[in-house]
């Protein structure tokens, strides 16, 4: 049978507890939200949280682990519901060329995600993007690298394929799921067009989407 139904309850009893984040109740888990991929279309327990603990259980019935809970010191909401989803995302892959990417720069993107390899490495020899990336900058399009390494972050300061992409002046995401990325920065270009603001919110923690050291 379907478990359409325990899982609509356990959301439903979920919402009416103290927590103030977006979250997915599903199987046994209680996941953040801008934490959480899809694994499985057949899976009981289809989403999970690659970088960032549960924040609660289900049982007979759900528990948080509040020192999990992102908890804003501010109660005041500020209601921000633009976006701006004039954005293009480029799963890296050997063999991408340069031209594609400053194709889209060219046609208006206001902005570019890599979805890079490993710790954030970004080609810079024969398939070298980094004439893509100091592109657009000089367009003041930003663009962020994050990693297809899902249990990992873009540690672009590990390796110097990652670090010449940084100082040609893209972006790391740090531990963010390529999906929260997309979203933040797509709502951040509906809120501001400074390079350096852009910049420091994409690696700011907002809503518990990030790990800062």
């Amino acid at each position: 049978g379907s478990d359409a139904r325990n899982n609509l309850l356990n959301a439903m009893k979920v919402a009416s507890m103290n927590l103030p984040e977006v979250c997915i109740v599903f199987g046994t888990d209680i996941l953040r939200g801008s934490r959480a991929q899809k694994k499985s279309e057949t899976s009981l327990d289809a989403f999970w949280s690659p970088v960032f603990l549960p924040l609660g259980k289900i049982g007979v019935e759900p528990e948080l682990i509040e020192e999990r809970v992102f908890r804003r010191l501010s109660k005041k909401l500020t209601f921000r519901p633009e976006f701006d989803s004039n954005v293009m995302f480029f799963q890296m892959f050997p063999g991408l060329k340069n031209k594609y990417v400053e194709v889209a720069i060219n046609n208006g993107s206001r902005g570019i995600i890599l979805n890079s390899f490993g710790a954030g490495n970004v080609p810079t020899m024969k398939y070298s993007l980094i004439p893509a990336i100091k592109k657009a900058v000089k367009k003041k399009v930003p663009v962020v690298v994050t990693s297809q390494c899902v249990e990992s972050s873009a540690r672009m300061l590990l390796y110097e394929a990652g670090y010449t992409a940084l100082k040609a002046g893209a972006i790391s995401a740090l531990d963010m799921t390529s999906e929260a990325a997309v979203t933040k920065l797509m709502w951040i270009l509906a809120q501001t067009k400074d390079s350096n603001k852009i910049k420091s919110t994409m690696q700011s923690n907002l809503v518990g989407e990030i790990t800062l050291d």
